[in-house]
């Protein structure tokens, strides 16, 4: 039976790390709370409701690489859930880049395709719309601001994001 719970709203900008804080908080609280009321014999006890319950499966590495093609929204919710562990990843010219925050823009791009925006942020399409990368970690460096990698890239042309070791943002 459920003896204590509380709904959690989930921003728009919110990762997985910062709603496991903030559910660990609330979880103490309502845990004390439920003590309280077991102590003086007026916990309410309600049974739980197994059509509501869910399991979460185990996330795969093949899950945390970021498919291009899925659309802005889903490329920038899969950054969130995912941060901080496993992180979110594409390849980049056979490199593995992390990417830890992203912000979804209306902007027709090519899946894969990188573009700096008109703050020299790198846009990336996905399918019928884009993404902003805001931060961005390189294999074998420290995470950094999105827009001082993609300078480190200028003269580089025709770079894709893909998710296998040919650089082709189709697969």
């Amino acid at each position: 039976p459920l003896l204590g719970r509380e709904r959690v709203a989930i921003g728009s900008e919110e990762t997985a790390g910062g709603m496991l804080e903030d559910l660990a908080r609330k979880g103490g609280k309502i845990l004390t709370d439920v003590l309280q009321l077991l102590q003086n014999s007026e916990v309410d006890e309600r049974p739980q409701d197994h059509q509501e319950a869910t399991c979460a499966p185990k996330i795969s590495k093949d899950e945390a690489c970021i498919r291009w093609d899925a659309g802005g929204d889903a490329v920038h919710n899969l950054v969130r859930a995912l941060h901080p562990s496993p992180g979110a990843y594409a390849l980049l010219a056979e490199k593995r880049v992390k990417i830890w925050k992203t912000q979804p823009v209306r902007h027709a791009l090519p899946a894969g395709s990188l573009q700096p925006d008109s703050d020299g942020y790198p846009l990336v399409g996905c399918g019928t719309d884009a993404v902003r990368l805001l931060s961005v970690q390189p294999q074998g460096k420290k995470p950094q601001d999105a827009r001082d990698w993609f300078n480190g890239l200028q003269g580089k042309k025709g770079l894709w994001f893909s998710c296998s070791h040919r650089n082709d943002a189709r697969h």
